[in-house]
């Protein structure tokens, strides 16, 4: 299988840097490989040269901590005459990495992000084909990490790490123990992180909003990122400039997950409370926003599913909002290819689709036992495999195929660990057929996520308590073999987003 990023839209390139753990993109950098050396040399072939009436080219440089962040640095070199400069970065614990500033200029200002903290770091600056002797040096330490940092350990990889196609930084929200119960109880200090394929911290958000109890942060395919706050999203560089924000207070009761509509509106998860035979009911809503932010529509699951079904434990239990746990919807998108906007419903077990044009139930993926007698609706008939049970982070692979977070809390997770699944769909017949699985290192009772990346990669998140109350990423190849293993001691994460260095260039 291969990856399919739930679709997004395109988004203004910001020229930044990622170097050391990170990778390097400030006017034309090296794409790392995931180690802490460049995988091949890089080619100064189209970088300007020093000019041939000369053989010096004096250059003066240097290096300044951002202000606001203590994993940047902000480089400028100065030179007589214009020409392109190369930028190479090291230190006593990584391998060099260099930056090309392409273009023939007398100043070049570079953002390096993605350092490691407490290092020293030197900056030398070149012009190619210059004699060596004129370069030129300075050096920066890194400060320390924020007081709330996350203890990140890789406890398990297999292969190099150099030949990992997918290596980037991994993105999470830090959420500590008990804080997903009370929202009040949030760590001091940053919510949003990013390591790299060593485990080490070499990125954070500085930001004074406030988060929901499960904080989120999703790479918007371009280089920037999505910072769900709690009134907010967030658009972000990785130098932490904000370029956009959306406003999500036309969605009552917004909650967990928004998505990005090709025509630059959202889906959103909202929220409302029923009456049913005298009980208060919880049910979510699907909101509609147009760019603008005005509501397009809403679809309410109490409307479209069964009010009277409560198939466990997880439907049975009060929302944090009151009432009855009903639906608890934690993630939705929208499938451009088939036009159906998809929603992953915990409490019922179900992973439902709808025709975004009609609002008519397309399919629903899931156990249709205890359904009232008079609810007609079209259930996936499952040919072969195990449904889900409160699941987590719908999507879909390249080859359309359903791929679910599964943290199994009524059939058997306690047990048996949660998992990440696949199952093929045919929407004609309305069948679904499981065509893959891998048991995560722990059981997740709430909270997770699972992504597929650029090579067939699985990485899933079992970020909630349950086993203990050690996040654990895991990245598992489609043999099922384990790759990558982060432990993220004593926190929660309700899920992960990795940005291979690819992408991060691609965005300079």
């Amino acid at each position: 299988m291969s990856v399919r990023i739930p679709n997004r839209t395109s988004l203004p390139a910001v020229a930044l840097s990622l170097a050391m753990a990170g990778s390097l993109a400030a006017c034309g950098a090296t794409a790392p490989d995931g180690s802490d050396a460049p995988s091949t040399p890089v080619s100064t072939a189209s970088v300007p040269s020093a000019p041939a009436s000369s053989s010096s080219v004096p250059l003066i440089v240097n290096a300044v901590q951002d202000p606001d962040n203590t994993l940047i640095a902000h480089v400028t070199v100065s030179a007589p005459t214009a020409t392109g400069v190369v930028l190479t970065v090291t230190s006593a614990e990584t391998a060099p990495r260099e930056i090309l500033a392409q273009d023939a200029a007398a100043s070049h200002e570079f953002t390096v992000v993605g350092l490691r903290a407490d290092t020293e770091y030197t900056f030398e600056a070149s012009i190619p084909d210059a004699p060596a002797g004129d370069a030129a040096t300075t050096s920066m330490t890194t400060g320390a990490l924020p007081g709330n940092a996350p203890r990140a350990e890789v406890v398990r990889t297999a292969g190099d790490a150099g030949e990992n196609p997918t290596a980037g930084i991994t993105f999470f929200g830090l959420t500590a123990p008990g804080s997903y119960e009370d929202p009040t109880d949030m760590p001091d200090g940053p919510i949003f992180w990013g390591v790299d394929p060593q485990g080490a911290v070499v990125w954070y958000l500085n930001s004074d909003k406030t988060t929901n109890r499960a904080p989120l942060i999703r790479t918007a395919g371009d280089g920037t990122l999505l910072a769900f706050f709690k009134d907010t999203i967030d658009q972000v560089t990785l130098d932490g400039e904000v370029l956009k924000t959306y406003d999500m207070s036309a969605v009552p009761g917004w909650h967990h997950d928004a998505y990005l509509l090709p025509d630059g509106g959202l889906l959103a998860l909202g929220a409302e409370t029923r009456k049913f035979d005298g009980q208060d009911v919880h049910g979510d809503l699907v909101v509609e926003l147009d760019a603008e932010g005005q509501v397009v529509s809403t679809w309410a699951l109490l409307d479209h599913l069964d009010p009277d079904r409560f198939p466990g434990e997880l439907s049975n239990a009060l929302a944090s909002a009151g009432g009855l746990d009903w639906s608890h919807s934690n993630s939705v998108l929208f499938d451009e290819d088939n036009g159906e906007v998809v929603v992953s419903v915990r409490s019922q077990g179900w992973v439902i689709a709808y025709d975004r044009a009609t609002g008519d139930l397309s399919w629903i993926a899931g156990d249709d036992s205890m359904t009232a007698p008079g609810f007609d609706a079209p259930f996936l008939e499952l040919e072969e495999g195990t449904w889900t049970s409160g699941q987590h982070a719908a999507t879909f692979t390249e080859d359309g195929e359903l791929f679910i977070f599964d943290n199994r809390n009524e059939t058997g997770g306690a047990e048996n660990n949660s998992r990440a699944v696949a199952y093929e769909i045919d929407r004609d017949a309305l069948t679904a057929r499981q065509v893959f699985e891998a048991v995560d290192p722990k059981y997740s009772e709430a909270l997770g996520d699972v992504d597929q990346l650029a090579d067939g990669t699985i990485l899933s998140t079992a970020g909630g308590a349950g086993s203990d109350e050690t996040a654990r990423i895991t990245e598992v190849l489609e043999s099922g073999e384990v790759r990558w293993d982060l432990a993220v001691a004593d926190t929660r994460i309700y899920r992960s987003e990795r940005m291979p260095w690819s992408e991060v260039d691609e965005a300079a």
